[in-house]
């Protein structure tokens, strides 16, 4: 998802080079705890951050009972407007909400914060400037979000690396990202590691991308699939795909435009079995930006017709997941000159749709959703302003519904 444009007024930058460590080690430092308050929800939309500050960009991810959130966040009495990376976590199914943790907690602006779930295990990942050159930066919990071992840099020096992505899937983590070089331009890079984050294997180049690609990736345990977006000479963004097999260090040779002539957008992906659905919203300014789907049944070999999700115009943000054969689409679409987070079910895997659910409802700006799902539920984040500022708003509705 794109983060939020933030207005930035720099006075001073510290900059501080933090050094790369094995992921899982002690935290030298404690993480800042801004509450001791236990948050308790019900079903019913909820403010997760209940403060003055600026919030954004919050995503998701579940595991078992457990839920998690992370989000980009303006820090107390902060004169050059910095952001750090904040979690909280969840162990009753979003009942009820503990402690917020930083993560980044330094001087620099961090942002785009990305979080994958397996078992006990807890992955985020973000961008950070802290060496004076955007990197990607990861940081894992073995205990369910208790507790976080140190940062590992996971983007090569002295290149730039933008918007990061991350999955798992049993012991594999994947991370990719849109990596900058002064000398080859812009590329997708991945990395992957096969014992559940503690070491992570060399770089792999994935394709040739732009300053506006977005790269992001599904896996189905060693076989990861990967898309991201392109302008092209016609100015028309296409949306790229391929596919891998990290264990066996091949990557297939084939880029797949998915979008077959549509204007694309930033795209999502989505592995479930033998399903891969990718979606994306139009960002054409001759168009309405509506929100397209295309699947695969056959593990991505081959890809059927576009599907168009969205009836309105200006959606973007999209998300997508799968319980059993239900399809869940997220997504931020303009409703009455308003911005609105909106969902709608499938349940024959995206061939047919239910009627559009409003799940902000309100006369704020509501954007960039996340969603995730556990224990029969759905939960779903967003970045909501009708409070005045900038706060993560939450929200659960059973998976049935």
């Amino acid at each position: 998802m794109k983060v939020p444009i933030y207005t930035i007024y720099i006075i001073t930058l510290l900059i501080i080079g933090p050094s790369t460590v094995a992921a899982g080690s002690v935290i030298d430092l404690e993480d800042e705890e801004k509450s001791s308050e236990r948050l308790q929800f019900g079903t019913e939309t909820n403010n997760l951050t209940q403060n003055q500050n600026d919030s954004v960009y919050p995503q998701t991810a579940a595991s078992k009972n457990n839920v998690y959130v992370v989000w980009s966040e303006s820090t107390q009495n902060s004169t050059d407007n910095n952001y750090d990376i904040y979690f909280k976590a969840s162990s009753d199914g979003g009942k009820t909400f503990g402690r917020t943790i930083n993560l980044s907690n330094n001087p620099s602006f961090s942002e785009h914060p990305q979080i994958a779930a397996v078992e006990n295990n807890v992955y985020v990942v973000w961008t950070d400037n802290t060496s004076g050159h955007k990197e990607v930066l990861f940081r894992m919990s073995t205990n369910q979000g208790k507790a976080f071992g140190k940062v590992l840099t996971i983007s090569d020096e002295n290149t730039n690396a933008y918007h990061p992505e991350i999955t798992a899937s049993g012991t594999n983590v994947f991370v990719i990202w849109n990596n900058l070089d002064a000398d080859k331009g812009n590329h997708i890079l991945l990395r992957h590691s096969i014992d559940g984050g503690s070491i992570f294997d060399s770089k792999m180049e994935i394709g040739v991308g732009v300053k506006d690609s977005f790269p992001k990736v599904a896996a189905d345990d060693s076989n990861f699939f990967v898309v991201w977006d392109v302008k092209g000479y016609d100015n028309n963004t296409k949306v790229m795909y391929k596919n891998g097999q990290d264990n066996n260090a091949s990557l297939d040779d084939k880029t797949v435009d998915l979008n077959q002539g549509k204007n694309g957008g930033e795209p999502q992906i989505l592995s479930k079995g033998n399903h891969i659905l990718v979606s994306w919203t139009s960002n054409s300014q001759m168009e309405d930006n509506e929100l397209y789907l295309v699947k695969s049944d056959d593990f991505g070999l081959s890809f059927g017709n576009i599907t168009k999700v969205s009836n309105g115009f200006k959606s973007s943000n999209v998300e997508t997941l799968m319980v059993d054969n239900n399809l869940f689409v997220v997504w931020q679409e303009s409703v009455n000159d308003a911005e609105e987070i909106l969902l709608k079910k499938s349940t024959d895997r995206g061939i047919t749709f239910s009627q559009t659910v409003d799940l902000s409802n309100n006369d704020g700006i509501s954007e960039c959703p996340s969603i995730a799902a556990t224990e029969g539920k759905l939960h779903i984040v967003w970045q909501d302003k009708s409070a005045g500022n900038n706060e993560v708003f939450y929200k659960q509705i059973p998976a049935e519904a």
